[in-house]
This record gives structure tokens, sequence and C-alpha cells, in this order.
């Protein structure tokens, strides 16, 4: 359900933010750069969403944004384990925006079955 990756999501980032923040590499609205490449790959998934017409179109969408999910977050807890906190910074920011669309298709979901 929705309110489970939301609660998923914020335990693991409050986790992770106070571990980074332990290891000074706290994450901070607006102070972490991105990669241009993946900026372009979050815009063209976020065009993807918005061009979805059918709950079929959706529900294939879903398991992509959900594959991008798991990798980040395995990315993350190996970086973690290897003390690499600059790599899980990365992968965690990138995991938000991730989280971010999944929600969004979410309830783009739940707005079609209220309307069917």
């Amino acid at each position: 359900s929705l309110c489970d990756v939301c609660a998923s999501f914020v335990g693991l980032h409050l986790f992770v933010t106070g571990q980074l923040d332990l290891n000074g590499m706290a994450v901070e609205e607006g102070t972490t750069s991105m990669d241009q490449t993946f900026l372009m790959h979050v815009m063209d998934l976020n065009d993807s969403l918005d061009e979805i017409e059918t709950e079929e179109q959706l529900r294939e969408f879903q398991p992509q944004v959900q594959e991008l999910i798991d990798a980040s977050t395995e990315k993350a807890t190996v970086a973690f384990g290897k003390n690499d906190f600059a790599a899980a910074r990365e992968q965690i920011c990138q995991l938000k925006y991730f989280v971010n669309i999944e929600r969004r298709a979410k309830e783009k979901l739940l707005a079609a079955d209220i309307a069917s």
C-alpha cells in the first residue's frame, strides 16, 4: 500500500540520514548535486508517468520503478557495509526521487480505481 511504501522509506531515510550525520555526510535539501544523466532519467520517468492513460499501463510502469527503488536500496546497503558514506548518500538521494515517482504512480492508480 501507499502507506507501507511511505513508512518504509521514512524509516530507512531516518536511519540513513542519522548514520550519514554521524559520519559528517549530512543530506540537506538543495545541497546535493545530482548527476545530469540521472536527472534526465528521472525526468523521463516522470514524463512517462504523466503520459499514462490506462490502469493497465500504470500497472506495467510500477514494477519498473520498484526495481529502481530496490536497486538503490541494495546499493546503499552495500555502500554502508563498506563505510562508503559518499556512495550511500548518493544512493539515498536517488532513492528519494524514485520513491516520489512511486508515490505519484500509486496516487494515480488510486484515482483510477475511484473513477471506475
